[in-house]
């Protein structure tokens, strides 16, 4: 089977590491896999010995610090339409027997062009079954927790369908697309879904779709399942030394503000403290490593935890 991934890897990489977990499982059983990504994401998808379409598309950056509103998706629609035009041309020569997209913000322009199901890897909080609202929990099943969904729900899909969905329906009609999704329902209810996580964490709401899986954290071979121990960064790991453990994940373009954040913890010699940089800064811009301060690119973040008594996080998918 020919397997098209066309993960969101604009500036994070949690998209595409969770995919590439998914892709090594299917290459072991022999399936033919092709990925698209950004042009700075390229060499990383290469590198974990996967084939690219094309140069790359450009980076559509959701977590711009200097735009996080709707006005976006409109500043920057060229970068939308480069990214969805790229997901086209590859299945369109590649000819893939199924799409596997992560998380699913759009839908798959091309799944809807040349008719090709696909499966979306896709947390729970971006489904319609969740039990709570996109960035918003309240998903206990207790009366005030009942009564906030029963209220709004309604208000953030109206909003959702009439701010967001109306950037998205755009792009399509650019790109002239037939098959529109003109709702919600159309983006996240058609297609069955993976879900990177367990319901206790995310749960959803009762429904009778059969095709949501619930499969626990998605973890790539490469440097989350790599070995960690402090003393693979400290020479002092006594019982009284506090592990704080900090990683700007994949999604953080604000450097100043933790280049003070950064900077403060390292006056604090008694603690012994790990950096986690992720894929947006380079090694060589921070200071060499202290005697209680260490710097790494990626870690195994989970294991990692484990032995943290503080973490400082930005909500990661591997933390």
């Amino acid at each position: 089977m020919k397997i098209l991934f066309t993960p969101y890897s604009g500036g994070s990489i949690a998209h595409i590491v969770r995919s590439l977990a998914d892709a090594d499982c299917l290459l072991k059983r022999g399936h033919e896999i092709l990925f698209t990504s950004t042009t700075s994401k390229r060499e990383f998808v290469r590198k974990a010995g996967y084939e690219v379409y094309g140069d790359g598309h450009p980076d559509v950056n959701l977590n711009d610090e200097n735009d996080q509103t709707i006005s976006y998706f409109k500043n920057n629609r060229h970068l939308f339409i480069a990214w969805m035009r790229d997901e086209i041309r590859a299945a369109d020569d590649f000819r893939p027997d199924i799409l596997v997209n992560s998380p699913n913000f759009m839908g798959t322009p091309a799944g809807s062009l040349f008719n090709i199901p696909y499966i979306s890897i896709i947390n729970a909080q971006w489904l319609m079954e969740y039990r709570g609202l996109l960035g918003i929990g309240k998903s206990k099943n207790h009366i005030g927790h009942q009564l906030f969904r029963k209220v709004a729900k309604p208000i953030f899909s109206y909003k959702f369908e009439k701010f967001y969905m109306k950037e998205v329906i755009s792009f399509y009609n650019e790109l002239k697309i037939p098959r529109v999704p003109r709702r919600r329902i159309h983006i996240h209810n058609s297609n069955p879904a993976i879900i990177p996580g367990i319901p206790e964490f995310e749960p959803l709401e009762r429904t009778k779709r059969t095709n949501l899986h619930y499969v626990g954290p998605l973890f790539w071979q490469g440097f989350e399942q790599a070995a960690f121990e402090p003393s693979y960064a400290f020479s002092d790991i006594s019982p009284g030394r506090p592990f704080i453990y900090i990683s700007l994940g994949g999604s953080i373009f604000r450097k100043q503000s933790y280049e003070e954040l950064i900077g403060a913890f390292a006056k604090k010699t008694e603690w012994n403290i790990l950096l986690s940089l992720g894929p947006n800064f380079s090694r060589e811009d921070f200071k060499r490593d202290m005697p209680h301060f260490a710097i790494r690119t990626y870690v195994a973040g989970l294991k990692t935890c484990q032995y943290a008594d503080v973490i400082v996080n930005t909500g990661s998918h591997g933390t």
